[in-house]
């Protein structure tokens, strides 16, 4: 009877019996199950990661292999060609001009570092004085201001002196209210000193802070610094195009450079010796140059002239400004009226003798930041 009323349009809704809802049960926590599925994700973990790093070995592993199948393609490539005397020659003279380029390398990355240490040594030095400048220069503006206060207070304590003076001189009955008044004005004295004690106070604890202040940590080479090494880089490249410009050994060691021996031929037997010869006189002049140093010095200052820059840290100069070598630079750092035209050769476009590696690239972040707080 009660489900049949409940059926009923309006009235059905008077006998409907509510429902309860149904409870969500939580299972009981179990500590072992828990450690359980905890240990289960972090295997999990660990098992991808070990896919990964075998996926990344496996591409070691066929890239190592590949290597190893060009060097044993070379290998057998040098074999034949040394086999055969006619080309076997050419494989020597290939060698030789590769040590002529990786010689020059190595003087070019000498110098890069030699005058890299230098340059940090003299930028250091310069800050170090200009911050030992300006912390004097501070600390005499504080001993400045810490004498305009003690005249200050000298002068407040003459003023007292007399006052006490007074006060001392007027000890009748009849000078009651004039010593009042004194008092009051002694009083007013001592208060006005105070605050001067204090200020003295402050500027002799600020002096010493700032004497005792350690100077700031060298962080790198400027922005100016690297250009002047990066030019006296390019300044010996150059220098190394010219010495070995003769008999086109410079030419020939840049085409060594980018190709491999087994494609190597510089000419019959008797050329090869002609070449090796040629080698050996042109290292000869150029490792005897005492005035080497002066001739790349008398470059750079040559070049610092004429290159530009695009931005304001750039440390290598825009290509374009150099595109072609002077061969003659005189004493002063000029042009010499009267030699050689001017060379179609970039050495930084051609990257000779590996210059851009040896270069010194844009300064670290925090230089950067130094640089830009200090503009």
């Amino acid at each position: 009877m009660r489900e049949w009323l409940s059926q009923l349009p309006v009235i059905g809704r008077l006998f409907t019996v509510p429902v309860p809802e149904e409870r969500q049960i939580e299972p009981p926590s179990n500590p072992q199950l828990n450690a359980e599925r905890a240990r289960s994700r972090q295997l999990s973990e660990e098992l991808e990661q070990l896919r990964e790093k075998a996926t990344r070995l496996d591409e070691q592993v066929r890239e190592l292999e590949a290597r190893g199948a060009a060097n044993e393609s070379k290998i057998q490539a040098l074999e034949e060609m040394l086999a055969d005397p006619d080309r076997a020659q050419n494989a020597i003279v290939y060698y030789q001009l590769r040590e002529i380029w990786f010689a020059c390398h190595r003087e070019l990355v000498n110098l890069v570092k030699e005058l890299s240490r230098h340059m940090e040594q003299e930028e250091r030095q310069q800050m170090l004085a200009r911050y030992r400048q300006e912390q004097e220069r501070e600390a005499t503006e504080l001993e400045r201001s810490l004498e305009d206060l003690a005249a200050e207070q000298e002068e407040i304590e003459q003023r007292r002196r007399k006052l006490q003076e007074e006060l001392s001189r007027s000890q009748r009955i009849w000078h009651y209210f004039k010593r009042k008044r004194l008092t009051e004005t002694l009083a007013g004295i001592a208060d006005e000193l105070k605050p001067v004690d204090a200020q003295m106070s402050d500027l002799r604890n600020r002096i010493r802070e700032v004497q005792g202040r350690e100077p700031p940590t060298f962080i790198g080479l400027s922005v100016e610094g690297r250009r002047q090494v990066n030019l006296a880089a390019i300044a010996l490249a150059q220098y190394l195009y010219l010495r070995f410009r003769k008999d086109s050994i410079a030419d020939m060691a840049r085409s060594a450079r980018r190709k491999p021996v087994h494609e190597a031929y510089f000419g019959p037997t008797d050329e090869c010796l002609k070449i090796m010869r040629q080698i050996r006189e042109v290292e000869g002049r150029w490792r005897s140059d005492r005035e080497r140093p002066e001739k790349v010095r008398r470059r750079a200052r040559y070049l610092a002239g004429m290159v530009k820059y695009k931005e304001a840290k750039q440390t290598a100069p825009d290509m374009k400004s150099m595109d072609h070598l002077q061969p003659s630079i005189s004493a002063e750092g000029s042009e010499v009226v009267g030699d050689s035209t001017p060379l179609p050769v970039n050495v930084l476009e051609w990257d000779l003798w590996d210059l851009r590696e040896a270069m010194l690239g844009a300064p670290p972040a925090a230089v950067e930041e130094k640089l830009d707080a200090d503009q």
